[in-house]
């Protein structure tokens, strides 16, 4: 798909600039007019659910506060269901007015769970889950934001439907469900993919992982298990935890950044060691010019190919034929609540979607050697 398909399709799934956030939250009820909704009712009566629409008028009295949403309901538990508009979840801009919702969802003395959905969005702007993260601390409020190709699967499973249906509405932390689950049984091969990178970058990096991400999400062909730093449990040994992932993974992506060369233990303990798997077992290695940086202090880089496409592919024209472009050229970031957020952009969306197309085909190898064992 080309940059500028990209860009028109995201075209669509944005607001008028006079929209007011606020309203994406009046109404938020489960997909009206898909067959969606109706597989969810049957698959949440297999489980003894009931689901119906609800809504809440604030103590002000204001009818314009009102808010319409969706609720599972089995004796006393309740699942609370909200959709909210693509544009909206995917704009991290939009975390403040969603926050409000607080007030009207927490509860005294009982833990409430709350399920968010968006229309052909699997992955949120990521400062909704900091968002979630918060609510769970502060208020016991559940929430958990479920990606929409899971709810689409529902349409296509038969015998497996309500088992689905209870680990993406009901079960507790059982957001990752198994590709064998949501294929029918039919179990893709999973390739483990390491990524490094600079922490002094986060915000960058935490806007490349959410697009990267999304973009592998439904290859078809395989299942990627991300693995990053982010992932080690609290209290365990860093350092054997990375080099686990060194020794055992398929795919390597190496963000590349001033900071990453000039971090001795990225050098002789992460890229020197997938250098060799590299040249031992064929190791894939891929490094993407993540932040402006120069290459010439290190030999081993500067010899591979790395993924640099030219800034005019992406409306960065004036940047066209300099050796700076990088991914970084196209994160956006702006403050929210004291921390800084990467609004999304058609650009960004359009980079990665060419990244994951020029990996595909390295991808679709690694799947062929595991298979032929």
């Amino acid at each position: 798909m080309s940059s500028s398909i990209v860009r028109s399709i995201v075209g669509k799934i944005t607001p008028d600039i006079s929209t007011d956030p606020r309203d994406a939250l009046i109404d938020m009820r489960l997909d009206l007019d898909s067959g969606i909704r109706q597989k969810i009712m049957e698959a949440a009566k297999q489980n003894g659910y009931v689901l119906e629409d609800n809504s809440k008028t604030p103590i002000s009295g204001n009818p314009k506060e009102k808010r319409t949403y969706s609720i599972l309901k089995r004796g006393n538990q309740i699942v609370l269901i909200l959709q909210l508009p693509t544009w909206f979840a995917n704009d991290g801009n939009n975390a403040d007015t969603f926050g409000q919702l607080v007030y009207m969802l927490r509860t005294k003395n009982k833990r409430v769970d709350v399920r968010i959905v968006s229309k052909n969005l699997d992955v949120p702007a990521i400062v909704f889950n900091r968002l979630f993260k918060l609510w769970d601390d502060d208020y016991d409020i559940d929430a958990k934001f479920v990606p929409w190709s899971y709810i689409a699967e529902l349409e296509k499973i038969q015998d497996n439907a309500a088992n689905v249906f209870k680990e993406i509405f009901v079960l507790p932390n059982q957001m990752e469900i198994s590709s064998a689950t949501m294929t029918n049984d039919k179990e893709l091969p999973v390739i483990r993919c390491f990524i490094s990178y600079a922490h002094a970058y986060q915000d960058h990096f935490e806007a490349f992982l959410k697009d990267f991400q999304a973009a592998t999400k439904n290859l078809g062909f395989c299942a990627l298990d991300i693995w990053t730093d982010e992932k080690i449990p609290l209290g365990d040994d860093w350092h054997e935890a990375i080099q686990e992932q060194v020794t055992k993974c398929d795919i390597a992506i190496l963000l590349v950044s001033d900071q990453f060369m000039n971090s001795e233990y990225i050098k002789q303990e992460e890229v020197a060691r997938l250098f060799e798997r590299k040249e031992s077992d064929g190791t894939l290695v891929v490094a993407l010019y993540f932040y402006t940086c120069s290459f010439a202090g290190w030999p081993v880089l500067k010899k591979n190919q790395l993924y640099k496409p030219k800034g005019a592919n992406y409306e960065r024209a004036d940047q066209d034929a300099k050796e700076h472009f990088c991914y970084a050229n196209l994160v956006q970031l702006n403050d929210c609540q004291g921390k800084k957020i990467a609004l999304d952009n058609p650009c960004r969306a359009a980079y990665m979607m060419d990244f994951v197309a020029e990996l595909k085909p390295q991808l679709e190898k690694i799947v062929e050697r595991k298979r032929n064992g």
